[in-house]
């Protein structure tokens, strides 16, 4: 059986002036995978993420992604130009261009949340109250009681629960990594985009995210997008990754293919493959 398409972007193309940041990427992510996404500094990895989550509007190009069934308060005027968006047929399904959507628009009613690489919660209040708002676009009718024990579970999950009163602002690094996952999974994603979530962290600390992405994936069913420097944290995590340098796909395949291949080898100035960065 056919793995079902959850995003499908194509001839993707973003330039700041003459700099062309991602110059005619096209790849398909699929339902239940985990991607990475491999690169140098200055390689499009983030430029990627900030396009596909409305954060960018590309310069040409196309990113596809399936309407969801969700509704919130959030969505209106903005809804409206996804009816001129551009449409495409994914066997029994139609698939709508994303590129140039608003980032509440991409989350909302395509499911696509992301994380940032660098962590910015709402430092003044508490980390309950940094889990509750995510939950609030979705689940608007909800009581307030319902709203806090959901946010309460999120933190939970993320071993933040003791936590709950702390203002966000003290949190270690470690602890902020986490919280940014947990408000990502807050919003019940279809697609979650991890922009280098193991950053800074201790082993410690990446061994507990790695369990995070895991349990995403295998438990809730997310499909997942990971931004990584490194191979050797990628390599027990994912299915595929995709190789940028220079804002070109220069390289996709599963980490043994790509820890092997010549062209990645080569565009990292022959440094061992597990120590990209």
């Amino acid at each position: 059986m056919t793995a079902r398409k959850v995003l499908s972007i194509e001839k993707l193309t973003k330039k700041f002036n003459e700099f062309v940041a991602v110059d005619n990427v096209s790849f398909d992510v699929y339902e239940g995978e985990v991607l990475g996404i491999i690169g140098s500094n200055g390689s499009g990895k983030t430029t990627l993420f900030n396009m596909i989550s409305g954060v960018l509007e590309p310069t040409s190009g196309s990113i596809f992604a399936e309407q969801q069934s969700r509704f919130s308060l959030f969505d209106f005027p903005s809804l409206l130009k996804t009816r001129f968006s551009k449409r495409v047929r994914w066997e029994d399904r139609t698939a709508v261009d994303i590129g140039g959507q608003s980032p509440h628009i991409v989350l909302n009613k395509f499911g696509i949340a992301r994380t940032f690489q660098i962590v910015k919660p709402f430092k003044q209040v508490t980390t309950l109250e940094n889990v509750t708002i995510p939950h609030i676009p979705q689940n608007f009718m909800a009581k307030p009681s319902t709203l806090k024990s959901r946010a309460i579970r999120s933190l939970l999950s993320v071993d933040l629960g003791e936590k709950q009163k702390y203002p966000a602002v003290i949190l270690p690094h470690g602890d902020l990594k986490r919280l940014d996952f947990a408000r990502a999974m807050a919003t019940n994603p279809r697609l979650l985009l991890l922009d280098e979530p193991f950053g800074g962290l201790s082993s410690q600390d990446a061994f507990r995210v790695t369990q995070l992405i895991k349990n995403a994936n295998k438990e809730y069913g997310v499909t997942i997008m990971i931004v990584e420097h490194k191979l050797k944290l990628l390599a027990n995590l994912v299915t595929r990754i995709v190789v940028l340098d220079h804002g070109q796909v220069i390289a996709m395949g599963t980490p043994k293919e790509i820890a092997k291949n010549k062209d990645v080898i080569e565009a990292y100035l022959g440094v061992e493959a597990d120590h990209i960065a």
